[in-house]
């Protein structure tokens, strides 16, 4: 003969005894503690984050407002550090495609992440003259490493070497090149009274300069 018992009313009850003991509640409550803990942190961790790279942003001549929206900040600091901007949406397509499909698909997902993270870090690190160890601490501790990344210089994206958009790199780096080229001789071909040069260290300014680049004596 088949067993007709239901166990779902022992579950219940056991369920029932559980919320109404103070065990219980103490449990309940233990849990959602933690929860706001844990988005309490990914707040400040989010904000931190927008500040760092409004602010690496300015430190590359861009508008900091950028840093306010999902992926085209992305964009926008892969366009300063020399990495492809198409990265952005990449990492975006694959989170959302590949990681609902069983198996390969979330490990698929992940390694695209990871790789992108990797690559960034480091040409971000090399564009604010940090060395590669540094990139790993901007890897692992982001919120951390990013205000003291601020304290570089930015000197033009120095972009670490990508084996998927190599050749995309170094064709624009071809084409920084001949910008800075054409803009060499375009300080050359200005007529003399446009210019002057500092009587401090003979550095060759424009004429409307007040203080001097290279020494600060005023002008």
């Amino acid at each position: 003969m088949y067993n007709t018992y239901n166990y779902g009313n022992d579950y219940n009850e056991l369920f029932n005894n559980m919320m109404s003991s103070s065990d219980g509640a103490a449990i309940i409550g233990g849990i959602v503690v933690v929860i706001l803990i844990i988005a309490l942190i990914a707040l400040i961790i989010g904000i931190l984050t927008i500040i760092i790279n409004w602010k690496l942003l300015k430190k590359m001549g861009n508008e900091g407002w950028k840093a306010l929206i999902p992926v085209y900040n992305t964009w926008s600091l892969c366009e300063g550090i020399g990495l492809c901007p198409h990265w952005a949406w990449i990492v975006v397509v694959a989170g959302a495609v590949l990681s609902p499909i069983p198996g390969l698909g979330g490990l698929a997902a992940t390694v695209i992440t990871m790789y992108f993270a990797i690559i960034y870090c480091i040409s971000l690190a090399r564009t604010f003259g940090k060395s590669d160890g540094f990139a790993a601490l901007l890897f692992f501790f982001f919120p951390i490493a990013g205000f003291f990344l601020l304290s570089g210089e930015y000197d033009g994206p120095k972009a670490c070497h990508d084996i998927v958009f190599d050749d995309w790199i170094k064709t624009n780096k071809k084409e920084e090149n001949k910008v800075s080229e054409a803009k060499v001789v375009e300080e050359e071909k200005k007529p003399e009274e446009d210019v002057k040069y500092c009587p401090a260290c003979g550095t060759k300014v424009d004429k409307d300069t007040k203080y001097c680049p290279s020494c600060g004596k005023e002008l």
